[in-house]
């Protein structure tokens, strides 16, 4: 806590005065910002780049100051955690508001009041800025914000980059929002590539149905976040990617029809985040990922066939600092058991969800079984998701000790099309720590749990002490907060009562 005399400075310091016509808002929001650090202060006024009203995600944000080098490197201590406890201060402090978290994603959302984005924006004495483009001749007007060096461009139907932007030398951000969902023919990328090339961070999100990036984008050396996440037509990225050797988060959801990554994406050291979501299309990894040995996020990884020039799961072997969830597909391509084990997923101790997706069938002789017993999980593993496991068992041995058996913190199984499965492990079911069980489409499992939804599935006391469960097939058989054995039949023969 501060002594008078220390409030006292505050009083007197220069940030207290403020033109007139802000003494009667900004006074409050000074006494908590000036008690801030300078590295939290600069971390807020960094927000002004976002429009009003605007939801910030923690991680985002934290990617987005790091990618202006507000952190660089403290101690043997993580960007990400310093960036954590800026983000903490500023909610302790009521800077940002209306928390939400969203536990099945770990994503916390945060806002700002109004007031305090004015506040943001007075501070930043427009070196961040959102500009509106409402119509295609206001695209042709001058841009009146040379001094911004963190911008947000806000386009609205018919409307395109205005190119005066490119102009200033100077930019540090940028973010361009579209208001609509159309193909962008103005080619201007290039030149904004080939001219913005002080830019540390490019958010293009939903910015157009473009197939490819311009290879142009290699020119911007310094650049350390690229989010093109919801291009939904973008089918690979130039190989001038692996020239961003100062990239830092590569940002690429729901790119649905991603085929390929740049094959030297193994170059890019100073790699920490790929994220990868729901990118279908994307059934390889380049040779070489292995080297991004600064990796902790990593959303996704495909096993690649024999016929594939790609990697294969060794590669995870020295990417002990990824933490979060990590996809792996494919996993029914592999010939040999043994190069799951070299993934070393067990010495991810900061890995918290895990999916092993098979993938389709394909008429090929598989061995799932051997798969799943060679793989070492996380030891601090909380959600488990296994997806297309083709045979009766998920382990050749259902006595094994393997270490997928014995995974003490899971809160989350999740057993999705395994239309052979007829049992799941006693050892996994017995977890103390299980909540929910979810099962989809697994006929003959659901059959011997819940019998068609009636109840008394020979196997049911397997499972009657886990608080929810659900079916597919059923809906949820049992919830938190019902009574134990609440089955979906019973609901249906209330409401039925009611009705009559």
């Amino acid at each position: 806590f501060k002594n008078t005399k220390e409030w006292e400075s505050v009083l007197e310091s220069e940030l207290w005065k403020v033109e007139e016509a802000e003494k009667g808002l900004f006074p409050p929001l000074l006494l908590s910002y000036y008690d801030l650090s300078p590295l939290v202060r600069r971390c807020f006024s960094y927000c002004a780049i976002f429009p009003k009203d605007y939801v910030m995600e923690k991680y985002e944000l934290i990617k987005l100051w790091m990618a202006q080098g507000y952190f660089g490197e403290i101690g043997s201590r993580d960007m990400e955690d310093i960036g954590e406890e800026c983000f903490r201060s500023l909610v302790m402090r009521s800077l940002f508001q209306d928390v939400k978290y969203r536990a099945h994603f770990r994503e916390t959302t945060v806002k700002m009041h109004d007031i305090v984005h004015d506040f943001a924006q007075f501070l930043a004495e427009n070196e961040c800025s959102v500009m509106e483009v409402n119509s295609p001749e206001e695209s042709r007007f001058d841009f009146s914000h040379g001094r911004a060096r963190h911008l947000t461009i806000i386009l609205g139907e018919g409307t395109s980059i205005p190119t005066s932007i490119f102009s200033a030398k100077d930019l540090r951000s940028l973010r361009v929002k579209k208001s609509y969902n159309q193909p962008d023919r103005t080619k201007l990328l290039p030149i904004l590539f080939a001219q913005s090339t002080c830019l540390r961070s490019l958010d293009l999100k939903h910015y157009s149905l473009f197939e490819e990036i311009p290879s142009e984008i290699g020119n911007l050396i310094h650049l350390r976040y690229l989010n093109l996440a919801g291009n939904y037509e973008l089918r690979e990225l130039p190989e001038r990617v692996s020239d961003l050797i100062n990239l830092q988060s590569l940002i690429l959801n729901y790119c649905y029809r991603l085929k390929r990554l740049p094959p030297g994406l193994g170059n890019l050291i100073n790699l920490r985040h790929l994220e990868l979501d729901d990118t279908r299309d994307l059934h390889f990894m380049p040779r070489g990922i292995g080297r991004c040995t600064s990796l902790r996020t990593l959303t996704k990884f495909a096993v690649s066939s024999s016929e594939e020039d790609g990697s294969s799961p060794e590669e995870l072997g020295n990417l002990n600092q990824l933490q979060g969830s990590l996809e792996i597909t494919g996993l029914g391509k592999l010939k040999d058991a043994n190069e799951a084990k070299k993934a070393q997923l067990d010495k991810k101790k900061h890995l918290l969800d895990l999916s092993l997706d098979f993938g389709e069938h394909e008429g090929r002789e598989r061995n799932d079984g051997q798969v799943m017993e060679a793989i070492q999980p996380p030891p601090n593993l909380e959600r488990l998701y296994i997806i297309s496991h083709r045979g009766s068992s998920l382990f050749l041995d259902t006595t094994s000790s393997s270490p997928i058996i014995m995974l003490p913190c899971l809160r989350w199984l999740g057993i999705r099309d395994c239309p052979t499965l007829m049992a799941l492990p006693d050892q996994l079911l017995q977890a103390t720590s299980l909540e929910e069980l979810y099962i989809d489409f697994c006929p003959i499992l659901e059959q011997r749990y819940f019998n068609e939804g009636r109840g008394g599935g020979v196997d049911w006391h397997k499972i009657s002490h886990i608080p929810t469960i659900y079916s597919s097939s059923f809906g949820y058989v049992q919830h938190k907060g019902w009574p134990v054995g609440f089955r979906i039949n019973r609901l249906k023969m209330t409401v039925q009562s009611m009705h009559i």
